[in-house]
């Protein structure tokens, strides 16, 4: 993409392209109490067992466990996302020039198939000033 538009990438331009790319869990909420079975043992008397404990969620009506599925009553309340950072700096300098970023709410893909269908459109607006642009990832 970045050739595509003209740019020339060297390991010794006097520019440096900086992208950075990131999943943000979002918030959920679940609905009543869970109900956990807690189990510990202890290592053996004669010293050759280790200590362990595990909680199990066994069956829940509301909120689902090992023996059933539940209700499903986890609500999402802001969606996960993916984002891709991109900064121009001076190499010599340090000093940022430009800085772009593109967000999407996290479907059924992999990260790397968000990128491929971002960076094209954030190559697109280098040097320029753009604001909340929406673009289509299909």
């Amino acid at each position: 993409a970045i050739r595509t538009a003209g740019f020339a990438p060297s390991d010794t331009g006097t520019l440096l392209m900086i992208f950075e790319a990131r999943k943000n869990i979002g918030g959920f909420s679940t609905r009543g109490r869970r109900y956990v079975l807690s189990m510990e043992s202890m290592g053996s008397r004669l010293g050759g067992g280790q200590d362990s404990r595990a909680q199990v969620n066994l069956f829940n009506s509301n909120t689902g466990g090992l023996l059933n599925k539940g209700r499903g009553t986890t609500t999402i309340i802001t969606p996960s996302t993916y984002e891709i950072d991109v900064t121009i700096e001076d190499r010599n300098s340090g000093k940022t020039l430009w800085k772009s970023w593109a967000s999407t709410k996290l479907r059924n893909k992999v990260g790397i198939e968000y990128t491929r269908q971002m960076i094209p459109k954030i190559v697109d607006t280098i040097g320029k000033t753009v604001r909340q642009e929406n673009f289509s990832l299909h």
